[in-house]
């Protein structure tokens, strides 16, 4: 009995060991870009390029204080919207409400 492998089982064993490597880096590099962008970029001095500074910005914050996953995500983003322009999503929200009301008295 021979402990040679047969020329098929060398080729599936070299692919799968391509494959295994390959996974492997593709989960290490993007496991780096993780750490990077939530840990290290945020202890680095501010950068004046723009996507490593939109990195070094980003937070956990929510948008709008006190609301949580159940909001309506259209309001989310207004208020995002908003807060983006300098603008009080609380203040605009009351001038709405104060407009319907006065405009659309039945």
């Amino acid at each position: 009995m021979s402990s040679s492998q047969s020329p098929a089982q060398g080729t599936t064993t070299k692919g799968r060991a391509f494959w295994g490597w390959l996974f492997l880096a593709a989960g290490s590099i993007s496991f780096l870009g993780f750490l990077y962008a939530a840990i290290i970029s945020k202890l680095l001095p501010p950068s004046d390029n723009p996507i490593v500074s939109a990195i070094q910005k980003d937070n956990f914050a929510e948008p709008c204080p006190g609301w949580n996953l159940e909001d309506n995500l259209m309001a989310k983003a207004k208020c995002m919207f908003l807060q983006k322009h300098g603008l009080n999503p609380v203040q605009e929200y009351m001038e709405e409400m104060r407009y319907m009301r006065s405009n659309f008295k039945g």
